[in-house]
């Protein structure tokens, strides 16, 4: 069995817009299957895929590897990490909780700024439902769930949703087969959310948001035991 270790740290710095490049292209790789899950992350390969020297390289897995997209094994090195069934509930518990709060914020302190682009954004999602692009639609929805948690007003939940729960739902979600009836209803509930928040109804903004998280999960976990069986 190999050995996890702790990760080491003491990676120098490179010019930021060097290493968050970097990180930016591997982490999409990942996400979107490029690298599948279990590959190793060979630093010379990686060097040449994306024209860059090792140290940003090594930046990078280190961010994803707190990110928990990357795994390293002493002797072995790094490797994507595999999505379980236990990783897939335990994220969406943890998102239900974590987005039930921001919008239960959202509906107290939400900006017009902020509940315009909640609206901007579901007219966007239908939009791409009408055009059956089922990819666009999971990229408004992904930048739904985000917009809602940065309009919480809470620095503590945007930053553990951007660094904890993004990278991972961007990639189960990829990872899951799509299929209309879903999108429809998901965009009903994200619709029904915000017309909750407007109304300053905390209570059932955050109700209506941690039940769509709950059939999310639901629907997330029937695709993963279909596509693994």
């Amino acid at each position: 069995m190999m050995e996890k270790t702790e990760s080491s740290g003491s990676v120098a710095p490179t010019s930021p817009s060097k290493a968050e490049y970097t990180t930016s292209k591997l982490r999409d790789m990942i996400i979107d299957g490029t690298i599948p899950a279990g590959s190793p992350l060979q630093e010379r390969t990686l060097c040449t895929i994306l024209n860059t020297s090792r140290t940003p390289v090594r930046e990078a897995i280190h961010t994803l590897e707190n990110e928990g997209l990357v795994v390293t094994y002493r002797g072995k090195g790094a490797f994507v990490t595999t999505i379980t069934q236990n990783d897939l509930i335990r994220l969406y518990d943890v998102r239900e909780y974590l987005e039930g709060l921001a919008a239960n914020r959202a509906a107290r302190f939400i900006s017009e700024s902020n509940l315009k682009k909640l609206k901007e954004i579901c007219s966007m999602m239908k939009k791409a439902i009408e055009m059956d692009d089922l990819k666009k639609f999971y990229h408004h929805d992904i930048k739904f769930h985000t917009a809602l948690v940065h309009s919480a007003g809470n620095e503590l939940l945007t930053r553990i949703y951007d660094n904890e729960i993004l990278p991972q739902t961007r990639r189960i979600t990829n990872l899951s087969q799509r299929e209309i009836v879903p999108v429809n209803h998901s965009y009903n509930a994200h619709l029904k959310t915000v017309e909750y928040i407007e109304q300053q109804d905390a209570e059932n903004a955050e109700l209506t948001l941690r039940k769509h998280i709950r059939e999310s999960k639901q629907l997330h976990f029937k695709q993963f035991i279909d596509q693994v069986q």
